[in-house]
């Protein structure tokens, strides 16, 4: 692992369950790779605004579990792959 990275192979580091801004720093190292994230904003908006809309809070709690669920698959796949690239 390169020696600016703050985490290792496990679980997800620094996540506040109940939500919270992300410093500029953070920010800053995610930016790089934020191009194209839109369209995922786009969905989650209309997504939200359709929920909200119907006034279903049973949906509002599963699209925050299923954002979570994507998030952790996307980092499982991420650190499977910084590991094998690390032999």
């Amino acid at each position: 692992m390169s020696s600016n990275d703050e985490t290792t192979a496990g679980e997800p580091q620094r996540i506040d369950p109940t939500g919270r801004k992300l410093s500029d720093a953070e920010m800053k190292r995610l930016l790089p790779y934020l191009s194209g994230s839109e369209f995922i904003t786009d969905t989650l908006d209309s997504m939200s605004a359709d929920i909200a809309e119907e006034k279903d809070k049973e949906a509002a709690h599963l699209l925050v579990q299923w954002c979570l669920n994507v998030a952790l698959g996307h980092y499982d796949s991420i650190m499977e792959s910084i590991e094998l690239s690390e032999g």
